[in-house]
């Protein structure tokens, strides 16, 4: 079975320069890039709104604050 490119180009390297402008490495890149991609949402991995993440949205003092806090025995 021939590729669809070699109805039109020589080699893949040439296909990919001309057609999009990438190496032929760069290009074998994306598309490993894409199959990881296709493989984690048809697991489940799927990307959700962060209004949907778990967090308790505490905020992280400043480092001297806490000191503060630790040295006036407030902080445990």
């Amino acid at each position: 079975m021939r590729s669809h490119y070699r109805f039109t180009y020589k080699t893949f390297k040439e296909y990919c320069c001309d057609r999009f402008g990438y190496s032929r490495q760069k290009s074998h890149y994306l598309i490993a890039a894409a199959n990881v991609f296709n493989n984690s949402t048809t697991i489940g991995c799927q990307n959700v709104p962060n209004d949907n993440l778990t967090t308790n949205r505490t905020k992280i003092l400043p480092s001297d604050r806490i000191n503060r806090l630790r040295d006036d025995g407030n902080f445990e």
